[in-house]
């Protein structure tokens, strides 16, 4: 088996701006990562593009659109379509999982965000989306 390529840069969408750096940091420092994070959803779709990130870290709930909505969007851009999305979210109970699962997201990190564990679990995240090829395509056509 083939490793990953290497994890160099993310895209992070959450409207709280302290976490935002906190996250930042967390796994530059970590990591070596390149975070690059917006506050909305209605910036998240040129962000991406701009960007090109590997992966993308999305905040389910934002002010501006819903964090399903911007999933959709992202997806919709054929330079996007492969990029794997980690959801967060408060409410991180099995039937959001598996919703979010179903969408064609790679991964559910529950908040708040442990900053010490995230780099880990972002890690296992990656490796398990190069791994396992199948989890790739969504269960559910995203809607918009």
């Amino acid at each position: 088996m083939q490793n990953p390529p290497t994890l160099e840069r993310i895209l992070y969408i959450d409207d709280e701006p302290m976490l935002q750096m906190l996250v930042g940091l967390s796994l530059q420092k970590a990591r070596g990562w390149s975070v690059h994070a917006c506050l909305t959803g209605g910036q998240a779709v040129a962000s991406a593009l701009e960007k090109a990130p590997q992966l993308i870290l999305l905040d389910v709930m934002l002010p501006d659109i819903d964090g399903t909505e911007v999933f959709a969007a992202l997806r919709r851009e054929p330079q996007l379509g492969a990029v794997p999305i980690v959801f967060l979210s408060g409410r991180c109970d099995q039937a959001n999982q598996e919703r979010f699962t179903r969408l064609g997201g790679c991964g559910v990190i529950g908040k708040p965000i442990n900053p010490l564990s995230l780099p880990g679990q972002i890690e296992a995240i990656w490796n398990n989306w190069h791994e396992n090829p199948a989890i790739h395509a969504p269960c559910e056509a995203p809607s918009g």
